[in-house]
């Protein structure tokens, strides 16, 4: 089970907010398996995104601040290829209602499930412009092990 460690200590620490550019992240080691990379990413209008970097860049998770999210095809998967959906048909398969609060301001908005044997190799997530994706990691996950 992962420590969750709370706002206020990331906060202190500098690694929260995040107010610019992408937070990149993948489970595993840096120098071993991981599990594909991901990104969340902010829209100057609030809206939130999640999308793999690696196998699955056609799909992206849309939160938008109406409470109305979905995930499916980007437009550019869809310009690409367009046979990935019917004539007239949505390119999300699923949209649903901001959920209730968890406590008060907390949501699960999105959850990703990371199982062991879908790990691979691959380059290390830190090496990233900022440095910081490493260290979000290192505290989000201190105390976790694989399974």
């Amino acid at each position: 089970m992962a420590t969750m460690l709370p706002y206020s200590a990331l906060s202190q620490s500098g690694l929260l907010p995040i107010r610019s550019g992408p937070v990149r992240f993948a489970v595993g080691s840096p120098d071993g398996l991981t599990s594909n990379s991901w990104r969340i990413w902010p829209s100057p209008q609030g809206d939130v995104y999640v999308a793999c970097r690696d196998n699955f860049q056609e799909v992206k998770v849309s939160l938008h601040t109406s409470g109305r999210w979905r995930v499916g095809f980007t437009t550019e998967a869809i310009a690409k290829n367009p046979s990935l959906v019917g004539e007239g048909q949505n390119r999300a398969w699923d949209v649903w209602d901001r959920p209730e609060d968890l406590i008060p301001d907390v949501v699960r908005a999105f959850q990703l499930v990371f199982l062991h044997l879908s790990w691979s190799s691959g380059p290390n997530i830190g090496s990233h412009k900022n440095g910081k994706t490493q260290s979000i990691l290192k505290l989000l996950l201190r105390g976790c092990s694989p399974f």
